[in-house]
């Protein structure tokens, strides 16, 4: 809820698709008495609809990937959730997201790229803002190159402009 929250605080309606059970109720809570301008969706955005493995590292970042390699810390196995996905483009033809939004966020951990191709209606509108935060480390498990996701946001006519790497 790092930018829902403000965003709804400001007066803007907003809908955030979350894929990670434990995300899912952080945000609930911290949406508290905003859920009439913040709707929170347990889904995955894709580039498709299905039920995939949601990996889920437990451990120190209580981070969350549609890729495993991303999230292994270390040797072993990393436990995962089946989690409903959908394109952005398949919610609103289920009226579970509006035909038209302000802005999107996008923070998937390597999935980047299907959430992009899954949202063609939004990225057809030149009125929607888009702020797309990527890692490189999670981009590359999904077989993504930072260079590919950055034409892929060039071609659907955003400004793709790199913040800081370490």
């Amino acid at each position: 809820g790092r930018y829902a929250v403000p965003m709804a605080e400001k007066g803007v309606s907003g809908w955030a698709v979350e894929p990670d059970p434990d995300a899912v109720a952080a945000l609930r809570s911290n949406v508290g008495n905003l859920l009439g301008k913040v709707s929170v969706l347990h889904r995955a955005a894709t580039d498709h609809q299905d039920v995939v493995p949601l990996y889920r590292c437990l451990a120190d970042t209580r981070q969350s990937s549609l890729y495993a390699r991303a999230v292994i810390k270390g040797k072993g196995t990393v436990p995962s959730v089946p989690v409903e996905a959908n394109s952005l483009d398949g919610l609103i033809e289920a009226g579970e997201l509006p035909p038209a939004v302000e802005w999107v966020k996008v923070d998937v951990q390597g999935a980047e790229g299907l959430v992009l191709n899954g949202a063609r209606y939004y990225l057809a509108d030149p009125k929607t803002f888009w702020l797309v935060e990527w890692w490189p480390y999670g981009l590359e498990c999904a077989g993504w190159s930072q260079e590919r996701l950055r034409n892929l946001c060039i071609d659907a006519g955003l400004t793709a402009v790199m913040l800081g790497s370490k």
